[in-house]
């Protein structure tokens, strides 16, 4: 992997790669058109004759002769592009003198080479990461050739965002590439005023989005630093209150940036998003390293914007492989953006691989919240908190730590099943009851959570359960039952204990007076616990190998085979089937006679097919459709287990019930009948080309227009006149872009919000939106009046 690619220059290209925020499918690309199809002989040590192949197709194949025996190693791409990255981040793909090479090219040249990689990702199964051999290092070749770099010089653009810094000035400043807290003053960093929060959580999304606008764009230091002060909605629900104008603006400002469905996800969030304090995260770490930890790999799973990385101390990281796992979309971007040297996947938990002992340490703040996780791991479902300390634990190496902060719920509530199967897989090194307002400067909100500390000692044998499995009552508070690690170990509550009146009688902790980072430091000092982990270090796949394969091989509502295995695709999401051996037989032979159909009308609609080749189609057809009924009856008398693909009702239209309730087949068994699809590949006018790209393209295309009706996009907008409207939610500067509405689509659904978006829109581009604001004040509702509003006998609340 130290040679690069062979190609002059190609090493020094791949490095630069990895500077860039770019995704594991769009390196694995890169990779791919950078080796291209190539051979070469090696240097293996022990080896007496080696050599290795490049297939843009297979990866990398290594082979190998060790005593008259040949050893032949096959490397996917996605293999490949983990294996480097892994070389680059513990600073062992470049020699010094390659390094000193590369840090001393100016700017422009940087900026150069990076802009001429053609990185566009291909549809390509890149984490289909097969058991890499432990034993097996990845070859390292000594002394082959002179990597000679070439870098060119050209004229940087001008148009950047202006935020004080060059855009690639942090490339090279050090290893780790990523943001960090530890040369700034966290206690100052946030704002204190909620607006203050908002307005600064709007500065990073519309950062975070012009910074994707550019592939491979990374920020700069001052960038970063406006992102990281993204602190979420926790406890910023105001906002989001429609009947309030007290941040009307603010409110419009964030539909224009989100879609829908992102802002839906971060009204959603105003419960759950609580982000961390650095001073809580730095203390943390101060007592892992005390531990013994010096580095390895490190799991956050509730990522968020990766405080847990920005707050890690410079000795860990550097020494260190980073995962983390975030689900909203915006906060997994900033977060990226952010640390670029990490591996995040933007996805839930529960969708990502079980990597059972592969962590050294696995930290976080974990989301709390009071519905179930369903993870096909686990044979039952598990509140969210208890599932990603569960599942934590089951990642994390034997000797390992899990430090997590969570709801004080894990701890006290009456059911002690859940710390049960935690004793099991751990020791409790300690615990720490935080105050209510350890989480008031940042996230804004009162709430009591605990800081565990988790050892996993899975291998020894279990004989009873310990105290801290189960609640008691505390004399002084006999309201409430309380977990027994905190009636034994009152020193580790920083704060006085106390009943408030909320949905009863709930506990909560008054602060002390003092520096609570203190308080934890003095406290973190009861804890016992000295890391006893293995540092060898292994590649680890957060994303699912199904659902790679997915989007090629199923499409969505139907059900496939993968590996042999049944997937049903939920909108983008693959569901394992599970059922029988004798239903999953049926389901195959179901799948069979849906592939057979399906290829039969494909041959008839869209090809100059020959008799031959329909009556071959149809025999295929036929067989598994007879083959099928023997075995199990009729599809219609049998096929239910089959009712949620969306080709179902299709196969049951093949049979023809009769009134006697017999089936037989029909005529698409014996003939053809359905007309093949005349192209139509030119039309007279806009209005016509706008309807086929409608059906056929399923939106407005003006890509496709242009290749039916010759005519100029600007003509054909021009034509259409109010047939069709940008929408200014996806309008980014480009009219001739994916950014337009048919008047039927735009016109309808919520029209008082489209107006308040494309007021906010005019603002900036009046030329544009006039006509959407003119279009949508027409269609707006007719407000009802107090004689139209129903309401019934005893109701407690009436709209007003």
């Amino acid at each position: 992997m130290r040679r690069g690619s062979g190609v002059e220059g190609g090493k020094i290209r791949i490095y630069h790669l990895y500077q860039r925020t770019l995704s594991k499918k769009e390196r694995g690309s890169f990779l791919k058109e950078e080796y291209g199809w190539s051979g070469s002989t090696l240097d293996i040590q022990g080896s007496s004759f080696s050599m290795m192949n490049c297939r843009p197709s297979k990866g990398i194949t290594i082979i190998k002769k060790i005593n008259n025996e040949d050893y032949v190693r096959v490397m996917k791409w996605s293999e490949v592009e983990e294996r480097i990255g892994l070389l680059i981040r513990q600073n062992e793909y470049l020699t010094e003198e390659e390094l000193k090479l590369v840090q001393s090219k100016k700017e422009e040249s940087i900026k150069e080479e990076l802009s001429q990689m053609d990185t566009e990702a291909e549809e390509l199964t890149l984490f289909d990461l097969e058991e890499i051999e432990t034993e097996e290092k990845p070859v390292v070749t000594e002394g082959y050739g002179t990597e000679v770099a070439f870098i060119p010089k050209i004229e940087a653009k001008k148009e950047r965002i202006n935020h004080g810094e060059t855009i690639f000035e942090q490339i090279y400043r050090n290893k780790t590439n990523g943001f960090s807290f530890e040369n700034i003053d966290v206690a100052q960093f946030y704002p204190s005023k909620a607006r203050d929060k908002i307005k600064a959580n709007l500065e990073a999304i519309r950062l975070s989005k012009e910074i994707s606008q550019t592939p491979g764009r990374i920020a700069t230091d001052k960038e970063r630093e406006v992102l990281a002060k993204y602190v979420g909605w926790g406890g910023l629900a105001s906002i989001f209150y429609e009947r309030d104008d007290q941040y009307l603006s603010e409110r419009n400002q964030l539909k224009v940036l989100l879609s829908a469905e992102d802002y839906r996800a971060a009204r959603e969030s105003v419960l759950t998003a609580y982000y961390t304090d650095p001073r809580i995260i730095q203390a943390i770490y101060q007592k892992i390293e005390a531990m013994g930890f010096k580095g390895g790999t490190i799991l956050d799973p509730s990522t968020g914007t990766g405080n847990f990385f920005s707050a890690m101390p410079k000795t860990i990281r550097e020494n260190s492989t980073l995962y983390g796992v975030e689900l909203d979309p915006i906060t997994g971007k900033i977060a990226q953006q952010l640390h670029p040297d990490a591996n995040i996947e933007i996805t839930g938990f529960e969708k990502t691989p079980l990597n059972k002992n592969k962590f050294d340490l696995v930290i976080s703040n974990i989301p709390f919240d009071n519905f179930k996780i369903e993870d096909t791991n686990y044979s039952r479902k598990y509140s969210i908190h208890d599932y990603f300390i569960k599942k934590a634990l089951d990642s994390v190496k034997e000797g390992g730590i899990v430090a997590v902060i969570t709801s004080m719920s894990t701890m006290d509530k009456s059911d002690s099943s859940i710390r049960r199967e935690y004793a099991e897989k751990a020791d409790l090194l300690g615990a720490v009851r935080l105050p209510s307002n350890a989480f008031k400067k940042i996230a804004g909100t009162d709430v009591v959570t605990d800081i565990l500390f988790f050892q996993k000692n899975s291998e020894r044998e279990l004989k009873y359960s310990p105290s801290w499995v189960f609640d008691g009552t505390d004399p002084e508070i006999p309201e409430v039952i309380m977990n027994n690690y905190f009636i034994r170990h009152k020193e580790m509550v920083l704060g006085d204990l106390a009943i408030k009146n909320f949905r009863g009688q709930t506990l909560t902790v008054k602060p002390r007076e003092g520096d609570l980072i203190d308080h934890l430091n003095q406290a973190f000092l009861n804890f016992d616990g000295q890391l006893t982990i293995s540092t060898e270090t292994e590649m680890i796949d957060l994303v699912s190998v199904e659902k790679e394969g997915l989007e090629k091989e199923i499409p969505m509502f139907n059900y496939g085979v993968i590996d042999d295995e049944i997937f049903f695709n939920d909108a983008g999401e693959l569901e394992k089937y599970t059922g029988s051996k004798k239903s999953i037989e049926k389901m195959k032979r179901l799948i069979e006679i849906k592939e057979a159909l399906l290829s039969v009308i494909e041959l008839q609609r869209n090809t100059e097919y020959t008799q031959e080749e329909l009556q071959a189609s149809l025999n295929q057809l036929n067989a598994c459709y007879d083959e099928f009924v023997a075995t199990y009856d009729s599809i219609n008398k049998t096929g239910k287990i089959f009712d949620r693909d969306e080709y179902y009702p299709l196969l049951k239209s093949i049979e023809e019930v009769q009134e006697d309730g017999t089936v037989r087949k029909g005529d698409i068994f014996f003939q053809a009948t359905i007309r093949k699809i005349e192209e139509i590949t030119q039309v007279e006018t806009a209005q016509e080309a706008l309807q086929l790209s409608i059906n056929r393209q399923m939106k407005v295309d003006l890509d496709y227009m242009v290749s039916i009706y010759p005519k100029d996009k600007e003509i054909i907008i021009d034509e259409l006149e109010d047939s069709i409207f940008i929408n200014p939610t996806k309008y980014q500067g480009d009219i001739y872009g994916d950014v337009w509405e048919t008047r039927e689509e735009y016109l309808s659904g919520d029209v008082k919000q489209k107006l308040a978006e494309a007021k906010l829109a005019i603002e900036s581009y009046p030329e544009i939106f006039q006509k959407n604001i003119s279009a949508l004040e027409q269609s707006q509702p007719t407000p009802l009046k107090a004689g139209d509003i129903d309401y019934s006998l005893g109701a407690t609340w009436i709209p007003t």
